[in-house]
């Protein structure tokens, strides 16, 4: 009976661990994600805490392709802000392979995995898709993110993907209709992210565009 001692130890030191493990990821994915979305709204200052939390978190779990889209949108998000023009595009060519990665990572495994009850799938083409339709023209990545948008739309998994992530996969469709100066298919765009996105600066960001659509 001695013996078991040790072994029934290590049995629940282990147990512990992995039942551990995801509260703890998940705590810190939610403190970056929030960062990010800070930075994304226009907080540069916020860019080295985001970059250094994503960058723990894709160390710690490499095969999670959400943390390296993340990752690779703050890079480019760095690029934004700043102010030499060598520094922008090393920046944004780091971030953008990155998220090239992370879409090349998904597997049908990631349609059915959920992080804070969002498809990591789905969220991984929205930060992918968000990221292509913001860098300058000239890195070509309007074509990739409408054929995204495209294939995203018409997934089946879409309609399991909580309301902010599809009302954000709307809005980003409605800003390529935008680009193809299609007004109509804007205004619809429009329309159904506002009729699913909870109250947040991008459901205002929506109503705004829509309603100076119709004026």
């Amino acid at each position: 009976m001695k013996k078991m001692v040790p072994v029934l130890a290590v049995f629940f030191m282990f147990t512990l661990t992995v039942y551990a493990q995801p509260a703890t990821h998940l705590a810190a994915f939610e403190t970056a994600y929030q960062l990010f979305e800070t930075n994304l709204a226009g907080d540069k200052d916020s860019n080295p805490s985001v970059i250094k939390q994503f960058t723990t978190l894709v160390q710690n779990y490499p095969e999670q392709p959400l943390f390296l889209a993340y990752l690779g949108s703050a890079y480019t998000l760095k690029a934004r802000d700043a102010f030499a023009p060598w520094t922008r595009l090393s920046n944004v060519d780091r971030g953008l392979d990155m998220v090239d990665k992370a879409l090349i990572m998904l597997e049908p495994e990631h349609d059915e995995m959920r992080l804070r009850g969002s498809v990591v799938s789905m969220e991984t083409r929205l930060v992918a898709i968000s990221t292509f339709l913001k860098v300058p023209g000239f890195l070509n990545r309007l074509q990739p993110a409408k054929d995204l948008l495209t294939e995203t739309l018409a997934d089946p998994v879409f309609n399991q993907a909580p309301a902010i992530v599809r009302g954000r996969i709307y809005l980003n469709a409605a800003d390529a209709a935008k680009r193809d100066k299609d007004v109509d298919k804007e205004r619809h765009l429009l329309t159904k992210a506002v009729e699913i996105l909870p109250d947040s600066r991008f459901k205002t960001e929506a109503q705004s565009r829509l309603l100076a659509l119709q004026n």
